[in-house]
């Protein structure tokens, strides 16, 4: 994510497969820093399932927005056989 210009969020989530996640809040959220842990695997897998229904893999790559000061937002999801990232701005 990219920082706009006041008092957006600016953080990163990364979850495993196996249910492991590193979360690194940089700027304007609650839990500043580095932080790990796990979450309940079927939960990860729901989640990689509803991604998947909703037809995640065929979103465009990029929803752009004309306005200066939004910040970008990455979602990445990658399944065995594919890697899908999307960049949405505002």
């Amino acid at each position: 994510m990219t920082n706009c210009l006041v008092g957006c969020p600016t953080f990163t989530a990364v979850f495993s497969a196996d249910g492991r996640f590193t979360y690194v809040g940089e700027a304007n959220v609650e839990r500043l820093g580095d932080h790990t842990g796990r979450v309940d695997v079927g939960r990860l897998r729901q989640v990689l399932r509803l991604a998947e229904e909703a037809g995640f893999a065929e979103l465009q790559d990029t929803y752009a927005s004309r306005a200066l000061d939004n910040p970008s937002s990455y979602v990445m999801v990658e399944w065995p056989e594919d890697l899908k990232v999307v960049r949405a701005d505002g």
